[in-house]
């Protein structure tokens, strides 16, 4: 590793308005070891963490303004050059649950403030070595993708090349090229492959605890054998991402379609992709939060749970490739498998449900503030929603507000004031 590079790999951005904040966040990173580059404002922050690619993000959430951190955040979210640097997000005591937990299944790391010393340091730390795992993953994919097409593509010398590197000075291996090869290691036979005995050890080190030296283990046994279908296995239960656990299991069934633990365990990660918030920790009793519309549509028998699987997978293909949103619902629309009708009927059912659960102290949507509010009926938004998919399935995109007003029931003036209301209803009880 180069000296320009060491030094990227301990930079560290933290983004705070509060100056006496901004110092004591740097003063620590800094006694870490870190290089910390503290920057008061978030829109100046996103072109400076563009052109210096730190090593990880810490960003506060302003409580007056925390429109201007979740900008910065949905702008580095959908930026290829930022999308994979993480963050360590500081939020107000007292934030929704379920708000933290959507945050950390997008690989990011939180913090309540007030900000315990050792917690921040041990975030950073962590998200850190995320994407250390994350650069050195994409890598193994690479070298994967080569060794399928019968070429060594740069990555794939860099990967063998850090693998001899590795296993230096370790029993079986040689330390330099050339160099006659030490006896076998503990527990390995002369005739195991090379990839199977790092992935037994590889299983151990995690047993016991060892993370990282799991995860270089498992990466040394897919350079030497990208088609050893348990260390993919092995190396999604080591990534933080969800996508990156998607990749490893899909590439498991893909070199064996019988393989049932890699069947089980996609299955696991749709179902945490579809789960209902969960209860909070003092018991209390609610209602049953909003659930994602697909779990919806499912429950009342308007598709299979295997045609749910089928577009999700389409849904993150056509966001990979088209880099925005793509609703579920255009494309269940597009094979027919729903009606206008049936997606309206779901998506209100949906709001009722969310309205009445925990997830009530602020919708996110118009038509749930509409109904909150008692200026729509939940037979109302469903015909207006009902039209606004049907039109979607001819490629006439309208806005719900628009069409609102084509019906007649509301003014323009009067959605203006709704918008307005619904933005400050929202801040006043997301951050009180």
């Amino acid at each position: 590793m180069g000296k320009a590079e060491a030094n990227q790999h301990r930079l560290v951005i933290v983004i705070h308005h509060d100056a006496v904040c901004l110092d004591l966040i740097g003063e620590a990173l800094k006694g870490e070891g870190y290089t910390a580059h503290c920057c008061p404002d978030e829109e100046a922050a996103y072109e400076r963490i563009r052109s210096e690619q730190p090593a990880a993000l810490v960003v506060n959430i302003r409580t007056d303004q925390p429109e201007r951190g979740w900008t910065l955040l949905d702008r580095l979210r959908l930026d290829p050059l930022t999308a994979a640097i993480p963050v360590v997000i500081c939020l107000p005591a007292g934030a929704p649950l379920q708000s933290a937990e959507r945050l950390q299944q997008q690989g990011c790391f939180i913090l309540e403030r007030p900000i315990d010393r050792q917690n921040l340091l041990t975030a950073v730390q962590s998200a850190v070595a995320a994407r250390d795992r994350s650069r050195s993953f994409s890598n193994i994919l690479a070298v994967a993708n080569g060794h399928a097409a019968g070429t060594e593509t740069g990555a794939f010398s860099g990967e063998r090349a850090a693998a001899r590197g590795s296993d230096a000075g370790i029993p079986g291996h040689p330390a330099e090229p050339g160099a006659s090869p030490a006896p076998a290691g503990a527990g390995q036979t002369l005739q195991e492959p090379e990839a199977h005995w790092c992935y037994r050890q590889a299983v151990e080190a995690l047993r016991r605890g060892e993370r990282d030296e799991s995860y270089r283990l498992i990466r040394r046994a897919l350079v030497h054998d990208p088609g050893y279908v348990p260390a993919w296995l092995h190396m999604a239960q080591l990534l933080d991402n969800i996508e990156q656990q998607r990749e490893c299991l899909e590439r498991a069934l893909a070199l064996d379609p019988h393989c049932t633990a890699a069947r089980e365990q996609l299955d696991l990660l749709l179902l945490r992709t579809l789960k209902p918030n969960p209860l909070p920790e003092d018991g209390a009793e609610r209602k049953e939060g909003a659930r994602k519309l697909g779990s919806y549509l499912v429950e009342q028998g308007y598709i299979t749970a295997a045609q749910l699987k089928q577009a999700l997978q389409e849904q993150r293909i056509e966001q990979n490739r088209r880099g925005d949103h793509v609703p579920l619902g255009d494309i269940l629309l597009h094979h027919g498998w729903l009606t206008p009708q049936m997606l309206a009927t779901a998506l209100v059912k949906q709001q009722e449900d969310k309205l009445q659960g925990s997830d009530a102290n602020s919708p996110q949507h118009l038509g749930e503030y509409l109904i909150q509010k008692g200026i729509l009926t939940p037979q109302q938004l469903a015909a207006v929603l009902a039209e606004q998919a049907q039109r979607r399935q001819v490629g006439e995109r309208i806005l719900l507000g628009e069409l609102l007003i084509r019906g007649g029931y509301l003014s323009p003036a009067m959605l203006e004031q709704v918008l307005e209301e619904q933005r400050n209803d929202f801040f006043e009880r997301f951050w009180s």
